[in-house]
């Protein structure tokens, strides 16, 4: 499981009703490109008007952006209050998360594209994370979240305490955590 789909999870505990989707579900291509971000932000809009129809209040999105995709997703939902929480990670700490990937050490995800990679490869993997790390940190995209050190559950932790709004607030109720244990996540709110 994913942060995102913790932070959904939580969310979710509260009594709002949300969505949440991973970008990988809405373009199986690889790392995405200038078209593909344009292509995945059509179809975020699209299952994001399919959820918000049928009572959903916010919309949890995890996956990978960069700087410039970032303005595909916000003109593919003009109307919607867009949250950017970025992942940040030191570079032990991505090792430790990247290189058992290569081997399906970790959480088997279908398609990873990090299995059966060598750990030189992994090692190159880890080089560019903290290279795209240091890029998005200099153009200042969204919500800086550091989780290093931290498991899942810890960093749904750090993303809810950064105060980011996935929807209008439900009647007071207890807050129950959920603890469901795994990239940056995009809240959508509001009308398309």
């Amino acid at each position: 499981m994913t942060c995102g789909f913790s932070v959904t999870a939580c969310d979710m505990a509260t009594g709002r009703t949300m969505g949440y989707l991973d970008l990988r579900q809405v373009g199986f291509r690889g790392r995405p490109t200038e078209v593909g971000h344009r292509v995945r932000a059509a179809n975020v809009a699209a299952v994001w008007r399919s959820y918000r129809d049928r009572g959903a209040a916010g919309l949890v999105v995890a996956g990978e952006i960069d700087a410039d995709a970032v303005e595909h997703y916000r003109s593919a939902l003009p109307a919607a209050t867009l949250t950017v929480c970025r992942l940040h990670a030191d570079k032990p700490d991505l090792t430790a998360r990247i290189m058992p990937r290569g081997q399906h050490m970790s959480w088997a995800q279908p398609g990873d594209q990090l299995f059966g990679r060598s750990a030189g490869e992994l090692s190159q993997v880890v080089d560019s994370s903290v290279a795209q790390q240091e890029v998005l940190d200099r153009a200042g995209v969204g919500v800086r979240v550091d989780s290093t050190g931290l498991d899942v559950a810890g960093t749904a932790d750090a993303i809810l305490a950064t105060g980011v709004r996935l929807g209008p607030s439900p009647a007071p109720q207890h807050r129950s955590r959920s603890r469901i244990p795994g990239p940056s996540a995009v809240a959508a709110r509001g009308r398309p």
